[in-house]
């Protein structure tokens, strides 16, 4: 199956696209620029804006809940439950469920798509985790995937010398 090739993403200024007045990511150029990344892997892989969604990793909802605005059915999952109970509260939209626990542990072969921003590198063995995630999913699935590139002030503050 031939994947179709996301153009060149123009930059998006602050409240450039509805779905940003439900993220944080609206304030910093460089998260609301991944925010629309993922929004526009999603739309470029065709899947319908009903589809159901699975965001590893969500927090406290910075990408689940503008995905909801879109119309994903979304299913958003933390490990953290202070994240999680602050997400709750500022969701608004049905189509949107917080849940606690790990990836593995759900369906997630009921997913059309499965979205991990920035949680990878946050995982002990990742390789062993994508396996397993792979080998979960349906066939024809999609996963959108983002991860810091380690040049962004905050990454390079924080490096160990």
């Amino acid at each position: 199956m031939r994947h179709p090739v996301p153009s060149a993403l123009d930059f998006v200024k602050e409240d450039g696209a509805a779905y940003l007045r439900f993220s944080d990511f609206n304030r910093s150029p460089r998260n609301r620029l991944k925010l629309a990344c993922v929004v526009r892997m999603l739309e470029d892989s065709g899947l319908p804006r009903d589809s159901r969604v699975l965001e590893v990793g969500c927090g406290v909802g910075h990408v689940a809940i503008p995905l909801a605005s879109l119309g994903y059915r979304v299913t958003a999952m933390d490990i953290h439950e202070p994240s999680l109970e602050a997400a709750r509260r500022r969701n608004t939209f049905p189509n949107l469920d917080f849940r606690a626990g790990d990836a593995l542990q759900f369906d997630v072969a009921s997913f059309d798509a499965v979205v991990m921003s920035d949680v990878l590198e946050h995982i002990a063995n990742c390789g062993d985790f994508m396996r397993r995630l792979a080998a979960s999913m349906k066939p024809g699935a999609w996963l959108v995937l983002t991860i810091p590139n380690g040049w962004n002030i905050v990454e390079i503050m924080c490096r160990p010398s």
